[in-house]
């Protein structure tokens, strides 16, 4: 348990809620801060409520407060009264003064306690006081104002000492020091260039009304599928489709087939080619031939469920039977066809699948874009003139586990072409030195430029635009040469060296404070601007 604990009570707070934190308190000793006129200095009986509290919590208390009457009234009723600013009004007790009875009348109470602490028949008072101090009368109220605003004054003339103090420091470590404000001669060029941009580059060649440019040609591939409803029951036929491997083990030399060319599985089941392929030559070493593939397209020749067939079958080419191509040419389905139908169900429009398409595209394009922007965000620009979106693959799938709904998968592709837009400021900023004299001592101060005519060509990897602006030069300073340079001058040869200065035209000299006639020793005090 902590020995001691300090309570403060704000103005209004009453009699039962000190009482309540109070008897809340776990520690032993608790010094109360009562402020200026508290209710609680309305009357005594207070303090000895305060007193009965203590004694059933088994607590030892202390009054502070600023206000002299309740000071006053606490050491009138036995309780140690202290002043936490000047610490006055202390008084000498010693434990909680006994509790009165509760019956007795408040003014009884006091009666006792003044014939506890002052004995009527006894010539030796001040022997017979066990722990409890005597009424003494509180000071005039004018001696008290008096006093009180003694101690202002004294806090106040404190105070001004130590801000005195304070700014004689903060003058003496700041002095002295020197502002040298330039206004330097300036150059501007206006700007209408050329720009092109190859990806196939890797340097930039700076001409006097063009700029040839290496770009960066992103791409950035990705497919996503979408649910839809599809609340239109109807009759629907669907055609299995899949991807075959096929083989050639025949002859080091290529086959075409045509679009449509049929392909028998195990059971009989027909699927034909979607389009025109060639089959690559097998390769043929010591008499041992070593087959070639390629992956195809393939639709089953009728709808229906029957032809959504498992993976891993051996097919052949029904239209080389009777040749020797006939085993020396099949294929296999890695995975199994799929999309078979013959019947009755939920079926999108035509319409439901253009939205849906429209849809997926839109979200699809706008993820590649994301992706883009990131990969450019923090070296290159890109423009929106410069990109292109692609649709790879789309596909409308029926879902198994929810028949009234149907899916878009959709795989697309997007291209873009960027720049690195602090390689083009170097070289419009080179390009616009070509209008200067190239003896000019001069530092480029601003460049402003805008875009236009933006058009690019994805395929081969190329854009172009055009700058339009202005770059701004002015006069070259060096700063630090100059700053060390004027160290510890004074200010006419201060004002000689620094309206010397090439390409200066107006300069403002400060010296701080007012009564320094020469530039600071220290260069952390002299401090250049050039504008």
């Amino acid at each position: 348990m902590e020995k001691e604990r300090k309570i403060f009570f704000e103005k209004n707070d009453s009699l039962k809620e000190i009482e309540k934190d109070l008897r809340n308190a776990k520690e032993e000793k608790i010094i109360i801060n009562i402020p200026r006129n508290s209710p609680m200095g309305r009357g005594i009986e207070n303090f000895h409520r305060l007193i009965e509290v203590a004694e059933e919590e088994e607590k030892e208390i202390l009054i502070e407060s600023i206000d002299e009457h309740i000071l006053e009234l606490a050491g009138l009723a036995g309780i140690k009264a202290v002043n936490p600013v000047f610490r006055v009004r202390e008084r000498a007790v010693s434990d909680i003064i006994p509790k009165p009875k509760k019956t007795k009348s408040a003014s009884m109470r006091v009666e006792e306690r003044q014939k506890e602490v002052i004995p009527q028949n006894t010539p030796e008072k001040e022997e017979r006081e066990v722990g409890v101090p005597k009424y003494i009368p509180s000071k005039p109220k004018k001696e008290r104002r008096i006093r009180q605003e003694g101690r202002r004054w004294v806090i106040y003339l404190s105070g001004a000492v130590i801000l005195i103090l304070g700014a004689g420091i903060l003058l003496w470590s700041g002095l002295p020091k020197a502002k040298i404000t330039l206004a330097v001669k300036k150059v501007s060029v206006p700007l209408e260039i050329q720009i092109e941009v190859k990806s196939s580059i890797t340097t930039s060649e700076v001409g006097k009304d063009s700029i040839i440019l290496p770009g960066e040609l992103l791409v950035s591939k990705q497919n996503t599928q979408m649910m839809f409803d599809a609340n239109t029951k109807r009759s629907v036929e669907e055609k299995a489709t899949g991807i075959l491997t096929v083989y050639n083990a025949y002859s080091s030399k290529s086959q075409s087939i045509v679009a449509t060319t049929r392909f028998e599985a195990p059971n009989g089941k027909i699927f034909r080619l979607n389009e025109k392929t060639i089959i690559p030559a097998a390769k043929v070493e010591n008499g041992k031939i070593t087959p070639s593939s390629i992956k195809v397209k393939v639709t089953a020749e009728d709808p229906g469920e029957e032809y959504n067939l498992e993976a891993g079958l051996l097919w052949t080419i029904p239209g080389f039977k009777g040749t020797d191509k006939f085993e020396g040419f099949y294929a296999k389905n890695e995975d199994a066809m799929e999309g078979g139908f013959k019947g009755e169900r939920f079926a999108p429009s035509d319409e439901d699948k253009l939205l849906a398409e429209t849809a997926v595209e839109t979200s699809l394009k706008n993820s590649l874009k994301t992706q883009i922007i990131v990969l450019t965000m923090e070296k290159f620009k890109s423009f929106d003139e410069a990109s292109e979106f692609t649709v790879l693959n789309k596909k409308i799938q029926p879902l198994e586990n929810e028949p009234e709904k149907f899916g878009v998968f959709m795989e697309g592709e997007m291209r873009q072409i960027a720049i690195d837009e602090e390689m083009l400021k170097k070289n419009i900023e080179e390009n616009a030195r070509l209008s200067i004299p190239s003896d000019s001592d001069v530092i480029l101060s601003s460049l402003d430029f805008s875009y236009s005519d933006i058009s690019a060509d994805l395929g081969k990897g190329e854009m172009s635009f055009t700058i339009s602006g202005n770059a701004v030069f002015s006069a070259k300073i060096d700063t630090e040469t100059l700053i060390r340079d004027l160290t510890g001058v004074d200010e006419a040869e201060l004002r000689r060296l620094v309206f010397a200065l090439p390409g200066v035209e107006n300069a403002n000299i400060s010296l701080w404070p007012f009564w320094v006639t020469s530039v600071p020793e220290k260069k952390s005090r002299i401090e250049v601007i050039v504008e």
